[in-house]
């Protein structure tokens, strides 16, 4: 699934599906597809949030297919 945008009464924002989000040592980050077969861990500055969707500050852009479900048992290198 890709990014998107979403829109607030503050302006457009990016999110993501909470399901999305990999706590990393503490850290919020998303898996993102490098190629087909190729994923990269990216960190993230998240903002508000609902059970929903997590608003991304910083560190995805819209459009980047990132991985929704599973994350968590994705391997780490």
């Amino acid at each position: 699934r890709s990014a998107w945008p979403g829109a607030t009464a503050g302006g457009p924002v990016l999110s993501v599906p909470s399901s999305a989000i990999v706590e990393v040592d503490g850290a919020p980050c998303v898996y993102v597809q490098r190629h087909p077969e190729a994923f990269d861990l990216k960190r993230v500055k998240t903002g508000r949030r609902n059970e929903a969707s997590v608003e991304i500050l910083e560190g995805l852009q819209e459009g980047q297919r990132i991985v929704v479900k599973g994350g968590a048992r994705m391997p780490r290198k």
